[in-house]
């Protein structure tokens, strides 16, 4: 912790970040390269170092902190077109599947 703020990984920013938007484990892994398995890692490393337990808890911290934007900030143009592209990315992988 850095005075009374706690020391993140840059990965597990990214993670809750995503989280925070809506993106189940599957999604995140898929846009950030890594397995689902190392995106629950990264979010349980994150809710530790926050001291949270609960996924509520962990969003409500990231904006908290000013990771993510708050309910009441409009989400920018650029995040509505990231979170439009992996749904229409996930479309495209699951429809191709045999």
């Amino acid at each position: 912790m850095i005075g009374s703020r706690p020391i993140l990984r840059p990965r597990e920013i990214d993670v809750a970040r995503l989280i925070a938007v809506g993106l189940t484990s599957k999604q995140i892994a898929r846009k950030l390269g890594i397995s689902p398995l190392t995106v629950r890692k990264h979010r349980e490393n994150a809710m530790r170092s926050l001291n949270v337990h609960s996924l509520a808890e962990l969003i409500d911290a990231m904006r908290h902190l000013g990771f993510v934007n708050t309910p009441s900030e409009p989400y920018s143009h650029n995040q509505r077109l990231m979170h439009a592209m992996v749904v229409i990315s996930d479309a495209v992988t699951t429809s191709r599947k045999p």
